[in-house]
């Protein structure tokens, strides 16, 4: 099928179509996947950098806690028997369960992690919805100032799915590009666009003062 380049039908208005089959969705998909375990991971990077936690710090404090809470545990324990107290006893029920937490704190982001990667093919497969059963199809995304309006052309016939505000954070890959409210949210994305060229919604961005990023680009900065 040829597809026709985005377009500006004038200064409001831009139309970008693009063509969706398989192959494309399973992309798609992918992308999608990465893009939201990186944002919610993201979240953890960014708490411990604005509490200056890193491996090395932990791994130090590590070495004073276990031993100072086993020991604080102990001696908590014997004084609510000697000084018949149970305020002794509930501090050293909660120094243990700050103890058992310090120890088994590797094996709980182990858990977390699995939890986020599973939560984020989850949230991914919902980004693509039903699409798999209407490809191979012509999606066309017309833009103004205010709205995002999606059409899906399949078998000669061109229906409107949907219409919604054009506005948020835009996280962009090759195939697919994430809306989300704003940076900070562990939320699911809020609009999904399918396109074969990311660029071509750029002029849209910067014309609606959207703020996006590309995920390349992202994720190699991280890296240096």
């Amino acid at each position: 099928m040829q597809v026709s380049p985005a377009t500006a039908k004038n200064n409001n208005e831009i139309i970008i179509q693009s063509t969706i089959d398989e192959a494309f969705i399973e992309k798609a998909e992918q992308e999608a996947f990465t893009m939201i375990l990186y944002k919610q991971s993201d979240f953890g990077r960014r708490w411990n950098k604005r509490w200056g936690v890193t491996k090395e710090r932990k791994a130090r404090l590590r070495k004073i806690t276990l031993p100072a809470g086993g020991l604080l545990v102990v001696v908590s324990i014997i004084a609510s028997f000697v000084f018949h107290d149970f305020n002794f006893l509930i501090l050293s029920v909660l120094t243990l369960m700050l103890f058992l937490l310090d120890y088994y704190q590797d094996k709980i982001e182990h858990v977390m992690q699995q939890w986020s990667i599973k939560q984020s093919k989850k949230q991914a497969k919902v980004c693509m919805g039903n699409t798999r059963q209407h490809v191979p199809f012509l999606a066309t995304y017309q833009i103004n100032q205010n709205n995002i309006i999606y059409f899906r052309a399949h078998n000669r016939q061109k229906n409107h799915l949907w219409t919604r505000n054009f506005k948020g954070v835009a996280m962009q890959g090759n195939n697919v590009t994430l809306f989300f409210r704003k940076w900070t949210t562990l939320s699911p994305p809020i609009m999904v666009i399918l396109h074969e060229t990311a660029t071509d919604f750029h002029q849209a961005f910067e014309l609606n003062n959207i703020d996006y990023r590309i995920f390349e680009k992202v994720t190699n900065e991280n890296k240096k």
